[in-house]
């Protein structure tokens, strides 16, 4: 049994076999992602930048939207006192003119 795992072909063997294959294999993963960049002509990282841009963008452009929707609140509510104060001098003027007639 010792033999098996220490001796020729053993553990160290077997070790040094597995290490090579990830080796190979990690070289092939590079390869391909070489190659993909090479056929996208861009490279990952670019994409990886352009992706934080388009974040930073889109959380530029929401404050911004929330910006605007503010302001729009604003105009919204002043536009409402403006009518509710129409709406009073409306009102009073009717009553003025119905005083007048009586």
């Amino acid at each position: 049994m010792i033999d098996t795992i220490v001796g020729e072909g053993g553990i160290e063997k077997i070790s040094q076999d597995l290490f090579e294959q990830l080796n190979n294999a990690t070289n092939d993963y590079n390869n391909y992602l070489a190659e993909i960049e090479t056929t996208g002509n861009r490279t990952f990282e670019s994409i990886k930048k352009g992706t934080d841009e388009a974040l930073e963008n889109e959380q530029k452009l929401l404050k911004v939207n929330q910006d605007l929707i503010d302001t729009y609140e604003k105009q919204i509510d002043a536009v409402e006192q403006v009518y509710e104060s129409l709406k009073k001098m409306i009102e009073e003027y009717k009553q003025s003119a119905k005083a007048a007639q009586e």
